[in-house]
């Protein structure tokens, strides 16, 4: 009687080796970490894509500019695309600037506005 109950039911396979961390726990953490379905992989082929085709379209963009529009102003606000990456991280993620991250911020957007003008 003592060794059924402890030894099958309750230690050996239902509390800790199938339910809690072979299958429920772990499987789950990972499905979540991975995205439902897909490999690590797959989801790394796919961003991987996805910034090759955002790249590719914001040359394509930069090179109609500079066909249409005068090169001193075009190209220095192509230069700037940190910018969006700055902006972004600072909306998107509440990230904080150090004074010398803000003051070149600011440096970089008062050059954009004398070239401007």
């Amino acid at each position: 009687m003592g060794t059924t109950d402890i030894g099958t039911t309750n230690i050996g396979t239902t509390n800790i080796g199938t339910t809690n961390i072979g299958t429920t726990d772990i499987g789950t953490t990972e499905s979540r970490v991975a995205g439902v379905g897909h490999s690590p992989r797959s989801i790394g082929w796919f961003w991987g894509l996805a910034a090759g085709v955002c790249s590719y379209g914001g040359l394509q963009l930069y090179a109609i500019a500079i066909a249409q529009g005068p090169s001193y102003l075009v190209a220095p606000i192509f230069a700037t695309n940190s910018l969006v990456v700055a902006f972004g991280s600072l909306l998107l993620y509440r990230e904080k600037l150090t004074r010398l991250q803000a003051v070149a911020l600011l440096l970089l957007l008062a050059g954009l506005l004398l070239v401007r003008a």
